[in-house]
């Protein structure tokens, strides 16, 4: 059965891709899935974060590779994977296009502000052309990251986003240093006590995601 491909997609730095994308994964091996990291970030965050998780004897079921020539190579290296995610670059390049084209569904992560906002624009406008070709695929939802808690901004975003054309996620994640502090050691949220909040916006978005999948 063929790998499922997914991708975080965003041409802002410091949406929170390489933060979806590693903690989602080490969600999905919690499940006994074996899951695939592409790494696309020049600061090569998932790729750091995969070292650690190897030093310290991490879950073997998460692998990372940096690889360029998605749409010609993808196929040969997901066998063995239940899940392929993308963590993509903050740029909006040749290779944006092909994670689009190969991804059965893509994630735009955007921070409530209003910089934020704008920035994630470009990647929305990619995956609608894509979608106008290709009978609505991949799908395609925005998911509020990095938000801070009760405030009016992190409400009131969904309005602000009307301008991409694509749904929302209905979880999301918050500003937690527990996102950073796990990182650093080569863990995720999935580490932390089952009643963690950043765990369970984790679960949370990783349900979402299967759920999007189907």
């Amino acid at each position: 059965m063929a790998a499922r491909v997914f991708a975080f997609l965003c041409e802002k730095g410091g949406a929170g891709k390489s933060t979806g994308a590693t903690n989602v994964a080490s969600y999905l091996a919690r499940l006994g899935k074996r899951v695939l990291i592409v790494d696309h970030d020049p600061q090569a965050s998932a790729s750091t974060w995969s070292n650690f998780i190897h030093e310290n004897n991490g879950p073997g079921e998460i692998a990372v590779i940096v690889m360029k020539k998605l749409q010609r190579d993808l196929r040969s290296v997901s066998n063995g994977f239940d899940y392929v995610i993308i963590d993509g670059q903050p740029i909006t390049d040749a290779v944006t296009v092909d994670a689009i084209k190969v991804s059965e569904l893509v994630i735009i992560p955007i921070r409530p502000s209003g910089f934020d906002v704008w920035a994630g624009i470009n990647t929305a406008g990619l995956v609608r052309e894509r979608q106008q070709l290709t009978d609505g695929k991949p799908a395609a939802r925005i998911l509020v990251s990095q938000a801070i808690v009760n405030t009016v901004m992190a409400r009131d975003v969904a309005e602000s986003l009307e301008s991409y054309e694509l749904p929302l996620m209905d979880s999301r994640t918050h500003i937690r240093v527990a996102y950073t502090e796990v990182a650093s050691v080569g863990k995720s949220a999935m580490d932390l006590p089952p009643d963690h909040d950043a765990r369970l916006e984790i679960e949370a978005i990783g349900r979402e995601i299967l759920e999007i999948l189907g």
